[in-house]
């Protein structure tokens, strides 16, 4: 990247009101660092409490969606496959705050993903947190489910945390011969 080229990645940038962005490689300790990061820069940002914790409760989510499910990189080493590469940005929108994160996923896992949020875009807010209630007190989760980790509290938090249906769309790699797709995931909190 040239100077010009930052420079317009600056202004592209402020224009869409972003504060907060990252970009590299994911994994627990980074997480967490950011995390502390974007609690400070939310705080001096003057984000009222009950937003700052929707948003930091999103932002956590998505992060450990790529952690837990993010492709790895196929030029990396083996002992580097727990580092997940992603982009995630937080801005605003008048009163919204919205935060989008995207990575990259196996194409096989395309329709489980798309099901699983086209079935949450679809449910009430009172839908969404009796679902939540459920998954928490399921203890067979793991036992009906071998791929999710998480029994789908995350995609249920950051639905449940979302003024609006969370928006997603996926983009082909071809530099991935068709393995691989790229995920975005956006909420608006």
């Amino acid at each position: 990247m040239n100077i010009e080229q930052f420079e317009r990645f600056q202004g592209q940038a402020r224009e869409a009101n972003v504060i907060y962005y990252f970009s590299g490689d994911l994994n627990q300790a980074i997480l967490g660092a950011l995390g502390e990061a974007l609690r400070h820069r939310l705080e001096a940002q003057g984000v009222a409490g009950p937003v700052r914790r929707k948003l930091f409760s999103t932002f956590v989510e998505m992060a450990q969606n790529v952690i837990h499910y993010a492709a790895p990189d196929d030029d990396a080493p083996v002992e580097l496959h727990a580092h997940k590469r992603a982009s995630i940005a937080l801005g605003c929108d008048g009163a919204d705050y919205w935060i989008v994160c995207g990575n990259q996923v196996q194409v096989d896992y395309i329709p489980r993903i798309a099901d699983r949020l086209n079935e949450l875009r679809s449910l009430s807010l009172p839908e969404i947190k009796e679902r939540y209630r459920h998954q928490v007190a399921n203890d067979g989760h793991e036992q009906e489910d071998g791929i999710s980790k998480g029994a789908g509290l995350g995609l249920l938090t950051i639905a449940r945390d979302s003024k609006f249906p969370i928006e997603f769309s996926f983009a082909s790699d071809p530099a991935s011969n068709g393995s691989r797709a790229f995920f975005i995931i956006k909420a608006v909190v």
